[in-house]
């Protein structure tokens, strides 16, 4: 029955539509979150109120889409015309009583329609452009989620600088020796908190100040010693 195609040509049309609204906001919603992702790895700011805001825009956009979205038959009946060059026939079917006219206009269509599929005369909803950026999206994620945070960045400099004060500082007792390597590892892993890192580069600058002005005092003393020798030597 051509009415039952007409019916089917319409809920098809609402479905291509919709995906299409949906692809529309999954597109809004998957590139703002990259891009507040990707301002939050290199920026202090907090991105994440500003996200939920997009995210509720997008959705409230999608439901009154949704709602809005209609599709009547004689646009459905159009597109059988305007495929077949059929100078409204399917579009006058609707609006005819007369059933001996109505079987005429079913005789001539059903025919021409039983090998024609939906997506013929559907229009193409999804856009090249439109189906790229989908495709796109998760491996643009997927790249995101190996750059290295602001943090991370920061963690291997610190890293970098407590190795350096070891190397620099050989005559450091051992066990204070071991605590900065195991520090710089940490650093380097990325195991600490922030604010364990603030504390534990604090405390490394304490003790290697400390154990510098022992060292200082010890050379210095070690100096007076041998210009007392010294002297002690000259006079005999």
């Amino acid at each position: 029955m051509l009415s039952n195609f007409l019916n089917k040509l319409r809920k098809y049309n609402l479905k291509n539509l919709l995906y299409r609204k949906f692809l529309i906001f999954f597109n809004t919603l998957g590139y703002s979150i990259l891009v507040f992702w990707l301002i939050n790895k290199f920026f202090t700011f907090n991105t994440t109120s500003l996200g939920i805001s997009v995210f509720i825009f997008s959705l409230i956009w999608l439901l009154l889409a949704i709602r809005k979205d209609t599709f009547p038959l004689e646009k459905a009946a159009q597109q059988i015309d305007s495929f077949f060059n059929l100078k409204d026939e399917a579009l006058s079917y609707l609006f005819l009583k007369d059933k001996k006219k109505r079987s005429f206009i079913e005789g001539r269509i059903e025919p021409i329609l039983e090998k024609t599929s939906y997506n013929k005369l559907a229009p193409n909803y999804v856009s090249k452009n439109l189906k790229l950026f989908s495709y796109a999206l998760p491996c643009l994620i997927l790249l995101a989620y190996f750059i290295p945070t602001r943090e991370k960045v920061y963690l291997k400099k610190e890293s970098k600088l407590v190795k350096k004060l070891v190397e620099e500082n050989s005559d450091i007792p051992h066990n204070l020796k071991k605590s900065l390597e195991n520090l710089a590892r940490s650093l380097e892993d990325n195991d600490l908190s922030s604010e364990e890192v603030e504390e534990a580069l604090d405390e490394a600058e304490d003790i290697l100040g400390d154990v510098k002005d022992s060292l200082n005092k010890k050379a210095a003393l070690d100096q007076k010693l041998e210009k007392e020798k010294e002297k002690e030597k000259e006079k005999e």
